[in-house]
C-alpha cells in the first residue's frame, strides 16, 4: 500500500493514478447519460491493485455517491 502513500503537503503528494481515477468517474457520471446511460447505476471493478484501488474510492470522501 506505499505506492497510495500520502501526505497531501507536498512532501509525498500521493498516487496521481487515484486521482486520474476519480477524474475519470466524474467524467463517466456527468456524461454517461449521453451514452444512454444512468448515472446513478455505475459499477466499477478490478483485479488486484485495481481491486484496491476500487476499495479505496469507496471509502474517499471526494467521490459522491
Amino acid at each position: 500500500m506505499t505506492g497510495f502513500l500520502t501526505t497531501e503537503d507536498g512532501v509525498i503528494p500521493g498516487n496521481l493514478g487515484l486521482k486520474d481515477q476519480l477524474l475519470s468517474l466524474q467524467w463517466v457520471k456527468e456524461n454517461i447519460n449521453l451514452f444512454g446511460g444512468d448515472q446513478e447505476k455505475i459499477t466499477v471493478a478490478g483485479e488486484s491493485a485495481g481491486g484496491a484501488s476500487v476499495g479505496l474510492h469507496l471509502i474517499s470522501k471526494k467521490i459522491s455517491r
